[in-house]
């Protein structure tokens, strides 16, 4: 018995000692991240392939995060303005963090991190896209406009027009994140530096009354105050169904 003892204590022994010698180390279960469930707001990935608007006649190149907005309400009491400002708030942050690792993903420490970040600031009332101050918003849909030169004209030569003085601009993109959208408004000077954005960040297959639809939309109105007058400029003989809400309409 004695001597069986012996042995299981030396093979023990090398065990340990091989292992070392190997380079390896035993695990430290204390080291590993346990996940608090935030997987659960995200929707699933858009596969490349059928990541496009057909209204915008363009193939989406940006990863965007997209939010379970009826979970996300129903845990944190939001409205549906408040979950979409989260959304584009976290992907804001989302890609802040991606630049500054230089990386294409992150780790689930730092998403739960910015989560948790952004739900604070949301509840809080601070938002990413604020409400212009004007009564009337000159909301301008600009995808059209971006493989032709022409239509590029015609986009110049309203930013130029004195209807653009009588209300905020604000451009809307149905193909653009926000990183690809601030771009673009910053390749023009005669954009100016007062133009506001709604990037493809700010859609959502769910409606205000937490009903999914078939692709993604946006209500508008509910970003903007509701004595707010908004003018859509659109480069096209009709405006996109994803634009939900009431609209004056004009052609540039």
């Amino acid at each position: 018995m004695n001597k069986l003892l012996i042995i299981s204590i030396l093979l023990l022994a090398f065990g340990c000692q091989t292992t070392r010698d190997n380079g390896m180390k035993r695990r430290n279960l204390g080291r590993y991240y346990v996940s608090s469930g935030i997987e659960r707001f995200f929707m699933g990935d858009i596969p490349q392939w059928v990541n496009v608007s057909r209204s915008g006649s363009c193939k989406r190149q940006s990863e965007i995060k997209f939010i379970n907005l009826p979970k996300l309400q129903n845990n944190f009491q939001l409205n549906y303005r408040d979950a979409i400002q989260f959304q584009y708030y976290l992907n804001l942050e989302r890609h802040s963090k991606m630049e500054f690792y230089n990386s294409e993903f992150l780790m689930l420490k730092d998403e739960e991190i910015i989560f948790y970040d952004v739900s604070d600031r949301i509840q809080s009332g601070i938002f990413a896209f604020k409400s212009p101050k004007f009564k009337r918003v000159n909301l301008v849909w600009i995808d059209p406009v971006l493989d032709s030169k022409e239509k590029m004209n015609d986009l110049v030569r309203l930013m130029r027009s004195k209807s653009m003085d009588l209300g905020h601009p604000v451009f809307i993109s149905l193909c653009m994140d926000h990183r690809a959208l601030k771009r673009f408004i910053n390749s023009k000077k005669v954009f100016g530096d007062n133009i506001l954005m709604i990037p493809f960040d700010m859609f959502s297959v769910f409606d205000s009354e937490k009903k999914q639809q078939l692709g993604f939309q946006l209500e508008v109105e509910r970003l903007l105050r509701k004595d707010q007058d908004i003018h859509l400029y659109i480069p096209a003989k009709e405006a996109p169904s994803e634009f939900i809400g009431k609209f004056k309409i004009h052609n540039y």
